[in-house]
C-alpha cells in the first residue's frame, strides 16, 4: 500500500509537469483562428469551410460558412491532417504528386491539396488548421492569414 501511494504522489508530481512541457492548442486559441479566417473571408466575399485540429489530429473546431459546399468541410479537416501529418504545408505533397510521386494518396486521410498549414509553437507542431472553399491558394492565405495574425 505503501509503494502505491508513493507511485501516486510521484505521478500527480510528473504528470502536470509533462503535460505542460510544450504549448498546448487550446480552444480559445482555435476559435480565434477560425474567426480570423472567417473575417477575412467575409470581407474577401467567399466562403469557407474551416477546421482546426490539435496534435493529436482531433478537431478542435470546425465551421463551415453559409455558401459554403457540403463536401468543403472534408477537404478542409483533410488539408489540416496532412499538414499535421507531415509538418509542413499540405501544398507539399500536392506538389510531391504533380511531380509523380502519387503513393501518398495512399496514406489513409490524407489530401494533397494546398489550404492545410501546420500551427507551431515554439518551434513545436502544436495543431493544423485547414480552409476550403475556393482556389486553393485562396484557401492557404487565408490559413496563413489566421496563424500569422497570432503570433
Amino acid at each position: 500500500m505503501k509503494i502505491a501511494g508513493f507511485l501516486c504522489a510521484v505521478l500527480a508530481v510528473v504528470l502536470p509537469m509533462t503535460a505542460s512541457a510544450h504549448a498546448v492548442l487550446t480552444a480559445g486559441l482555435a476559435e480565434q483562428l477560425v474567426n480570423h479566417c472567417e473575417a477575412e473571408a467575409r470581407r474577401q466575399k467567399i466562403a469557407l469551410s474551416i477546421v482546426v485540429l490539435d496534435d493529436g489530429g482531433h478537431v478542435m473546431l470546425a465551421k463551415r460558412m453559409d455558401g459554403a459546399r457540403f463536401k468543403t468541410i472534408e477537404v478542409a479537416e483533410g488539408k489540416a491532417y496532412t499538414a499535421l501529418s507531415i509538418g509542413a504545408p499540405s501544398a507539399v505533397l500536392q506538389q510531391a504528386v504533380e511531380t509523380g510521386k502519387t503513393s501518398y494518396l495512399t496514406v489513409p486521410g490524407i489530401v494533397a491539396i494546398q489550404g492545410g498549414l501546420p500551427i507551431l509553437r515554439d518551434g513545436v507542431v502544436i495543431g493544423a488548421m485547414g480552409a476550403s472553399g475556393v482556389e486553393e491558394p485562396m484557401d492557404e492565405a487565408c490559413v496563413q492569414g489566421a496563424i500569422s495574425a497570432l503570433k
